[in-house]
């Protein structure tokens, strides 16, 4: 029987002799809950659907192939040492006895694109990346889209650009893609040896917020609801004294404990969980923040995060900077959240052509919008502040951002109308 499945393949990995094909299973850049999961649970469903993990359905038992070919291995997408900043992350993980260590991570020697896929005991081996929770690479990742083969995700997206893509599986909406992976793999046998069935299901419980009706069609559809009530069922006696309630308080209060959030400093806590996009020549940078914006406000100072986002423009030309924005979402009060969308020249979107769109759009979902463009210290820029109903995140109004820009802002104008 497996005491812990990470150390088992990571002596698998550091042996290399038997091995064939080695697949790494990575997460997306902003390293969030349901990435993080989606890539452990997703590499023991395929170590265990190709034999390297011997699973006894009947038993319940385990062991470790120490002849195995293939081998699938869960990489976190953040510099290696930087996780004890997702505090919800860091507080599951700590509970369930992992150990964030013996994770994969980007910054590894073994991504360094000069000595890429190096393996010092077996050159003959096979290298192949699974995306999960996003199907495109940053552009500091483009490196390594002819080893894409396989995308799990749950985010909305029309082409995907890898010349050895072999497999997609993608549905949208659904609340988590972790809910796409037990599905897959977890949902006729579940090995309780090998993974807690409240861990597995932690991402599902968080991204659907705990199955709120409100947020029916929304953050969660019925299979998200399906997959989740069946894997809570393989729960064993000594973890149902932990209730699936309780569980949740605990991390989303810790996840947005406003005080040790602001201990992170304001760099930290607009890199921790941010993702880039790029519109169609728009380049976005897309932080959802842990804590209340106004809450950085009163700590740091507007001018202090201004500092910060402007770090994102240095050695810029001009139609670069007038392209690319900064944008961040947290939440407001009990009720709705804000966005906020900077540049550090000028929006090129009317606000008032701005509020109608999404007032059209989102309904009963757009609030207010204000804009910000005097600064002190001779700081200069423009902020749009957005207020929208809770129930809009990062996730669900991306998409409609995005077609927004697209069709509000023409890049080929921007510097000749500056």
């Amino acid at each position: 029987m497996f005491t812990n499945y990470l150390k088992e393949i990571k002596e698998l990995y550091e042996n290399q002799l038997t091995l064939e094909e080695i697949t790494f299973v990575l997460g997306n850049n902003s390293c969030d809950m349901d990435s993080t999961l989606s890539s452990y649970l997703l590499s023991l469903g395929k170590n265990m659907k190709h034999n390297t993990i011997i699973y006894n359905k009947s038993n319940d038992t385990a062991i470790i192939n120490k002849q195995a070919k293939r081998l699938f291995l869960p990489v976190l997408n953040i510099k290696r040492g930087t996780f004890y900043q997702r505090l919800d992350e860091k507080y599951v993980f700590d509970l369930f006895k992992i150990d964030e260590n013996l994770f994969w991570y980007i910054s590894d020697e073994i991504f360094d694109e000069k000595n890429l896929f190096l393996f010092h005991k077996n050159n003959n081996i096979k290298t192949n990346i699974i995306l999960v929770d996003h199907s495109k690479l940053s552009e500091e990742e483009k490196f390594l889209e002819e080893y894409v083969i396989e995308i799990y995700d749950h985010h909305q997206e029309k082409k995907y650009d890898f010349k050895s893509l072999k497999e997609v599986h993608v549905k949208y909406p659904l609340g988590s893609c972790s809910t796409l992976i037990l599905l897959d793999y977890f949902f006729n046998s579940f090995p309780k040896c090998l993974v807690s069935p409240l861990f597995a299901i932690t991402a599902i419980l968080i991204d659907t917020n705990k199955f709120e009706k409100n947020y029916y069609n929304n953050r969660w559809v019925d299979l998200d609801r399906v997959v989740y009530k069946k894997i809570k069922g393989e729960i064993r006696a000594n973890e149902k004294k932990i209730k699936a309630i309780d569980y949740y308080k605990n991390i989303i209060e810790t996840k947005y404990n406003v005080e040790k959030n602001l201990e992170l400093g304001v760099e930290i806590l607009l890199i921790k969980d941010q993702k880039q996009y790029n519109w169609n020549g728009i380049k976005i940078f897309w932080s959802s923040l842990q804590v209340p914006y106004y809450k950085m406000q009163e700590k740091f100072g507007t001018n202090e995060i201004m500092r910060q986002m402007y770090s994102y423009y240095i050695n810029k030309t001009k139609e670069e900077v007038l392209s690319q924005f900064f944008i961040t979402n947290s939440n407001y009060d009990e009720k709705s959240r804000v966005f906020t969308i900077f540049n550090p020249i000028n929006l090129p979107i009317d606000i008032e052509e701005l509020k109608n769109s999404l007032s059209f759009t989102l309904k009963n979902g757009f609030i207010s919008i204000n804009c910000d463009d005097q600064f002190e210290d001779n700081l200069k820029g423009v902020i749009y502040y957005i207020i929208l109903d809770k129930s809009f995140t990062r996730k669900n109004i991306e998409p409609v951002f995005k077609e927004l820009f697209i069709s509000l802002i023409n890049v080929n104008d921007l510097v000749c109308d500056s």
